[in-house]
């Protein structure tokens, strides 16, 4: 369902798959399980402020029982929770920002969570409380924050939860004229990994390459060769570790 559009939800009672760009709020208030009592799988794409809370409280509050996997993408999750419930059955669940608390309070509601993707607030606080989830398998974390190492122990508060996770994709960004910075003393998350994920079998760190406006040397091929070498050093491991430079 297009931005826009005002459809009657209740025409539709055996939807399985729902697709919403920016959806009214009429639309949203039709959302319950009486109305949609099939649903397995949402998207979400955009939302005003007006719509944002009562999404989120319906996802939250397992309103959709048979609910396996959503998708909320464009959409900063609220701060503070509140009245959220267990939802048993959802096993896939992508995000765009969150914080630390957010995070605990989805992993306490949704104890069969297999994969999760979301991205971090550049401004954070680590965990005060870790709370064991053993059924989340993969993960991807989209990290905005680009002054390295500063919050690699929110990282690993995350990943302390998480110690059955096989899977783990990290997107970081990092400015050009920075480069070199840590070069040599960025241990690219292995002493995390080393310390939390003693079951992970792969690890993909995407390394996005800002252009800030520096000349871009002749030796730049050469630095981004060492990046790799570093990485690859420091992930020596039983699990399969690969470092994905992108230049932009």
């Amino acid at each position: 369902i297009d931005r826009g559009i005002n459809v009657n939800l209740t025409q539709f009672p055996n939807v399985r798959r729902l697709y919403l760009i920016y959806p009214l709020q009429e639309v949203c208030t039709q959302l319950t399980s009486d109305v949609m009592p099939y649903l397995e799988h949402l998207s979400i794409s955009v939302a005003n402020h007006l719509t944002i809370g009562i999404l989120l409280e319906k996802i939250f509050s397992n309103y959709f029982p048979k609910l396996i996997s959503c998708e909320l993408l464009k959409i900063r999750t609220a701060k503070t929770i509140q009245n959220w419930t267990q939802i048993p059955l959802l096993k896939v669940l992508k995000m765009t920002l969150i914080n630390s608390h957010v995070y605990a309070a989805i992993l306490s509601a949704c104890p069969n969570l297999y994969f999760f993707k979301f991205s971090m607030l550049t401004r954070d606080e680590p965990l005060s409380i870790i709370q064991l989830h053993t059924n989340l398998k993969h993960m991807i974390i989209n990290d905005r924050h680009n002054e390295w190492p500063n919050n690699s122990h929110i990282i690993s508060s995350f990943l302390a939860c998480v110690p059955n996770l096989e899977y783990l994709s990290v997107h970081r960004i990092f400015y050009l004229s920075n480069v070199t910075k840590y070069l040599y003393s960025y241990d690219w998350l292995a002493s995390i990994i080393a310390d939390h994920l003693p079951l992970l079998k792969q690890f993909k760190f995407y390394f996005h390459v800002w252009n800030d406006g520096i000349v871009i040397t002749s030796n730049l091929k050469n630095i981004l060769c060492k990046i790799q070498n570093n990485f690859i050093n420091t992930h020596k491991r039983q699990y399969k570790a690969r470092l994905i430079i992108d230049q932009k």
